[in-house]
């Protein structure tokens, strides 16, 4: 079988492709991806997030922006009179430039893939496959993020529960990022076997691609 062209180990390779595939997902196809992760995480936002009859996400005030609504039941106050109030549903506004994380893990995947080397028919399935990992952790990372932010965004009751949204909010910023390379180990031997000398034994020849 054909083997996917590229010289060096798994992790000389993984130098120079991450930079190569993000550099060009940044300047040409960061539009088309971010249109693909509003898509894919319609339906579940709509389903986990959303108030009943309200889009999850919508076109935001200026092109730059996404509104998100989120179906709270939280007792808060208002900020000026410090009376109560139940607030029922949130609405705020998501920068795209910062929405941007949450769709750098497919380009990143698919470099870490390309490196791992081996035929090109068996490595298209393991793509496509940690490609669809990826997805779901995109999904799930930004549904917690919009309603982490939605309690971020409203003037609750003091519950000793902000430190966990700010946690939560920050640790689904991050998640994006880091996941490529969880996903990688997962669906990849050759990548395992760069910290798994054991690992090793699983692959052709019983050394790294």
């Amino acid at each position: 079988m054909p083997r996917i062209p590229f010289p060096g180990g798994v992790i000389a390779r993984a130098l120079i492709l991450v930079p190569l595939v993000m550099a060009l997902w940044w300047f040409g196809f960061r539009p088309p991806s971010l249109s693909l992760l509003r898509t894919t995480a319609y339906l579940p936002l709509a389903f986990c997030v959303a108030p009943a009859g309200m889009d999850p996400i919508a076109d935001g005030p200026v092109a730059s922006q996404w509104t998100f609504n989120v179906a709270l039941e939280k007792a808060g106050k208002q900020l000026d009179t410090g009376r109560p109030l139940n607030i029922h549903t949130v609405s705020f506004e998501g920068e795209i430039d910062q929405l941007t994380l949450f769709a750098a893990g497919w380009p990143c995947y698919l470099a870490l893939a390309l490196s791992a080397g081996g035929n090109w028919r068996r490595q298209i399935w393991k793509i496509l496959r940690g490609e669809g990992l990826q997805t779901g952790i995109n999904v799930v990372a930004l549904a917690l993020w919009a309603t982490s932010s939605a309690y971020l965004n409203t003037p609750l009751d003091s519950d000793n529960l902000g430190g966990l949204y700010h946690y939560v909010h920050y640790l689904c910023e991050i998640t994006p990022l880091v996941s490529p390379f969880v996903v990688a180990l997962i669906v990849h031997a050759e990548w395992r076997s760069c910290f798994d000398p054991a690992a090793r034994g699983a692959l052709p020849g019983g050394s790294p691609s």
